[in-house]
C-alpha cells in the first residue's frame, strides 16, 4: 500500500509510540482521511514486532466495519471488557456484569475506533 506523506509520518510516530513508555496515542482526522487505513498499517507493524493488540469499537456495526477494513478480528468495547461467561448480578433492579481481569502485560495495544462515540464521563 502506498501511504501519503502525512500517513507515513503518522506511521513513524506510531512506531516511536510503541517503543516508548507513553500510554496513549490518539489518531484523529476528518472522515475519509485514511484513519482506518492507518490502523491496518499499525496492526501489521505490531504483528511484525510480535506485539499483541485488540481492535474495539463502541457499536457492533462500527466493529464490523473495522473488522472488514483491517482484516483483523474486532469486537465491541463491551464484549471486550465485560465478563460474559459469568451470570450477571441483579442489584436494585439493575443487572451488573463483572469486568474481565486485565492480565495482559504491557506488550498489548488496545485500539478504540470511533472513540468520539464513547461518553467522556
Amino acid at each position: 500500500m502506498i501511504l501519503t506523506a502525512t500517513q507515513q509520518s503518522c506511521l513513524e510516530t506510531f512506531s516511536r509510540f510503541i517503543d516508548s513508555t507513553d500510554h496513549v496515542f490518539i489518531l484523529k482526522g476528518a472522515a475519509g482521511t485514511g484513519k482506518t487505513t492507518l490502523v491496518k498499517e499499525f496492526v501489521q507493524l505490531l504483528n511484525e514486532r510480535k506485539r499483541r493488540f485488540s481492535l474495539m469499537a463502541p457499536t457492533g456495526r462500527a466493529a464490523l466495519i473495522l473488522d472488514n477494513k483491517t482484516q483483523y478480528d474486532s469486537r465491541t468495547i463491551h464484549r471486550s471488557i465485560y465478563q460474559m461467561d459469568r451470570s450477571p448480578i441483579k442489584i436494585d433492579e439493575q443487572w451488573i456484569f463483572t469486568i474481565k481481569e486485565n492480565d495482559d502485560d504491557t506488550n498489548h495495544i488496545y485500539f478504540i475506533d470511533e472513540a468520539s462515540m464513547v461518553a467522556d464521563v
